[in-house]
């Protein structure tokens, strides 16, 4: 989880650049959804977004569009929530620019199950 979180704010302080105003959001909260109970952690950014055609491949290993880099980050993080706690990792653009990278864990945390 700890490698996820740094990959995950890493990916959005390379993204933002030489920004003049650069803005990082983390923000965490509670929701209901299929009856249990989750926890969403999102990490927000200001940079360019997401590229063009950016879907669940970009979260396989060896996919980027750095670079420099291995591609390994997403694919690598991706699989500690889904393999050790059950929940998912999923991106998107967000409205008026930038990426938003949302965590969601299963709050009673009692091991894998479709989130």
């Amino acid at each position: 989880m700890r490698q996820l979180l740094h990959n995950l704010l890493k990916n959005s302080l390379e993204a933002i650049g030489d920004s003049r105003r650069p803005c990082i959001e983390v923000a965490t909260r509670e929701i209901q959804d299929n009856g249990r109970t989750w926890i969403e952690l999102t990490i927000a950014d200001n940079g360019p977004g997401l590229p063009e055609g950016f879907d669940e491949r970009w979260f396989e290993p060896y996919t980027t569009s750095k670079a420099r880099g291995t591609g390994l980050g997403l694919a690598v993080g991706r699989k500690s929530p889904r393999r050790k706690h059950g929940g998912n990792v999923r991106a998107e653009n967000r409205p008026g620019g930038g990426a938003v990278f949302t965590l969601r864990l299963p709050r009673d945390a009692t091991g894998p199950t479709s989130a």
